[in-house]
């Protein structure tokens, strides 16, 4: 049944010195204005289809809007020999790694797009997690993407 959610995010505690810290961090009208913006570029993407957001793609779709640049495809290629990623897993990385550059207005998925896309849809084989002490903690966003670069490729 998880299989059919396209995202699962693990929220991990904020650390005092960030909750204490003077940066200031993104605004919610600046984060409305990102995904409005993002949105838009969907909806001009699918205008006269029957599709109406990245999420509802067939495999017609994905392959004409989920174009990626040769070190993305290096990268999919990767955790489909190494992970053995369903044709499920594999789409799902698509879409949500193509949200993802929409959200980051890039007009093709990178590298990043997509190891930020397995790292929201960590049900693909299992959670990545860092174990501390006895108990384990999700990663950050970061740390997701460098490991998730790591184990794909298979660097140590």
């Amino acid at each position: 049944m998880l299989d059919r959610i396209d995202l699962h995010i693990d929220v991990p505690r904020v650390e005092y010195e960030k909750l204490a810290a003077d940066s200031v961090a993104e605004s919610s009208a600046a984060v409305r204005a990102r995904v409005e913006a993002a949105r838009s570029r969907q909806w001009a993407r699918f205008e006269g289809s029957r599709v109406a957001s990245n999420a509802e793609m067939g495999i017609r779709e994905l392959k004409l809007h989920c174009g990626l640049d040769p070190a993305g495809e290096a990268l999919l290629k990767a955790a489909v020999q190494r992970l053995g990623l369903s044709a499920r897993a594999y789409h799902r990385v698509l879409k949500v790694a193509r949200t993802i550059a929409d959200l980051a207005a890039a007009e093709r998925i990178g590298p990043a797009h997509l190891a930020e896309a397995r790292c929201s849809t960590s049900n693909i084989r299992r959670p990545i997690r860092l174990q501390s002490g006895a108990a384990s903690r999700p990663m950050a966003s970061t740390e997701c993407r460098e490991r998730t670069y790591r184990a794909w490729c298979g660097a140590a």
